[in-house]
């Protein structure tokens, strides 16, 4: 009964399930007492993502169009709470994963931050500023350039320079 639901994507119901063509050989041997059946799919969109069935083992009562709206019903609402389920799950997983981009975001700032505050012991306030802010683009490369290099002797340069700070 399932696997003809599944395959359909409608609803099917079964009266007489001894007399049903669609019955098993083995379910007589096994002493099945199912008397009538019905089943209904479970919908995600358009996609069947399962079966919910019912059936009675007296033989007095039978289904008729109340129970499978009624089944029905039920299982729209079955199916609903499956795909929020699967959307509450996939949401989790992306906060998740939103959350550990941001920790790495963060923990780089902190580095790029250490890192900052290293070499601006190197720099100049004037030069450190301009590469911070933005005013000066600074690239690695190589140019010419005319320069001149003076070269003094001052006396006692190198006993005042190691006393100073740098």
């Amino acid at each position: 009964v399932a696997g003809r639901v599944w395959q359909s994507g409608e609803a099917l119901i079964i009266n007489d399930y001894d007399a049903w063509e669609g019955r098993p050989a083995a379910a007589a041997q096994l002493g099945e007492t199912i008397r009538s059946c019905m089943g209904v799919p479970l919908k995600s969109g358009d996609n069947v993502v399962g079966v919910l069935g019912i059936a009675y083992v007296d033989p007095g009562p039978k289904f008729g169009q109340n129970e499978v709206e009624l089944l029905g019903r039920f299982a729209q609402l079955a199916s609903i709470a499956l795909d929020n389920a699967r959307l509450f799950s996939v949401a989790r997983e992306a906060r998740l994963r939103a959350e550990e981009a941001n920790q790495r975001i963060t923990d780089q700032n902190r580095m790029l931050e250490s890192l900052s505050t290293k070499l601006s012991k190197y720099l100049s306030p004037q030069v450190y500023a301009s590469i911070f802010t933005g005013r000066q683009s600074v690239e690695i490369s190589s140019r010419r350039k005319k320069l001149t290099i003076f070269f003094s002797d001052i006396a006692d340069f190198t006993e005042t320079t190691d006393r100073l700070e740098s």
